[in-house]
């Protein structure tokens, strides 16, 4: 009767460690449970960072092209504006160079018509002392 108390005391004991041993195992797996889910969980919150970063990026690279097409257009504008000035800077030397020619050939018929004004006189007093002879 010792003998089957003690066996069935180590029955209990074994019994009692095996409970124990499925309890640890089961609070294993609701830990490892936890972990996967805050794992996932942190891998959803990377990969959500990680698509707000890619959309910034995105939004800086089309800003930044956007910019650039600006400062494209501007020195466009620029050299356009430029090009211009350089037209009517020309066009006003030629402009100069117009009436500089105009005057001088202005004072040439001014010059002509003083010549033909004095033949004109001359003449005429020629004419006027061949009648009084």
């Amino acid at each position: 009767l010792s003998e089957a108390r003690s066996e069935l005391d180590d029955a209990r004991a074994a019994l009692g460690a095996e409970q124990e041993a499925r309890a640890a195992e089961q609070d294993a797996a609701v830990m490892l449970q936890a972990g996967v889910a805050e794992l996932e969980a942190s891998q959803d919150s990377a990969d959500q960072k990680a698509a707000e970063l890619n959309q910034l990026l995105t939004q800086q690279h089309e800003a930044l092209s956007e910019a650039r097409s600006e400062l494209d257009d501007a020195r466009a504008a620029l050299g356009a504006e430029q090009e211009a000035r350089a037209a009517e800077q020309d066009a006003a030397v030629m402009l100069q160079a117009g009436v500089a020619e105009l005057e001088a050939s202005q004072d040439s018929a001014d010059q002509k018509a003083a010549e033909l004004n004095q033949l004109l006189t001359q003449q005429h007093e020629a004419l006027s002392e061949a009648r009084s002879e």
